[in-house]
């Protein structure tokens, strides 16, 4: 495999992706189990609280992208409904 997600990370002080990675929507996904390059869709939660969904290697490259909301592409009301519509979804999955 591939240098780890949490690898890169540490080696390139890139911790502030760690603390975006939303470790109980990404259950049992870590940044441990998943390569920095992957094309995984996870889930990711920046410091103002908002939650989108995301792959991962576009998050560890040049132009790292982040946050939708913070970045002004998305409103928040839409971002919080789609997090909302995606856990029912998951959940009737089951």
């Amino acid at each position: 495999m591939r240098q780890t997600f949490y690898e890169f990370c540490m080696l390139h002080e890139r911790t502030n992706l760690l603390k975006e990675w939303d470790e109980s929507r990404n259950f049992p996904l870590t940044p441990d189990t998943v390569s920095y390059g992957s094309k995984k869709i996870v889930w990711w939660q920046c410091s103002m609280g908002h939650v989108w969904k995301s792959v991962i290697y576009p998050r560890t490259g040049a132009q790292q992208c982040g946050c939708p909301v913070c970045a002004g592409k998305v409103s928040t009301t839409h971002a919080r409904r789609y997090a909302q519509l995606d856990e029912i979804r998951t959940f009737t999955e089951l």
